[in-house]
């Protein structure tokens, strides 16, 4: 993994891209790790919510599920213009 290279003596150039290298690859871990804790937890929130029967169906995962319970639950979110406007 690039987060994990040692230091070692180069030039200035290739220390700095590998500084930057390191710093990148640290940041998408980050974010994978963000990312697949929000899909746990909006997963929870819709299997707990009226929409849990929306997982029955073929295609719709917990960020599908989410998006449609937002778009038709009636308060403040706006009712979707059409059946396309969901996707």
């Amino acid at each position: 993994m690039i987060g994990a290279w040692r230091t070692r003596q180069e030039d200035l150039a290739t220390a700095t891209a590998r500084r930057e290298a390191i710093r990148l690859a640290k940041r998408v871990t980050a974010c994978d790790e963000d990312l697949a804790a929000n899909r746990r937890e909006i997963t929870a929130l819709v299997a707990a919510s009226d929409g849990a029967a929306q997982f029955d169906e073929p295609g719709i995962g917990a960020i599908n599920a989410a998006v449609i319970i937002g778009r038709t639950s009636g308060g403040c979110a706006p009712k979707p213009r059409s059946r396309c406007s969901l996707v």
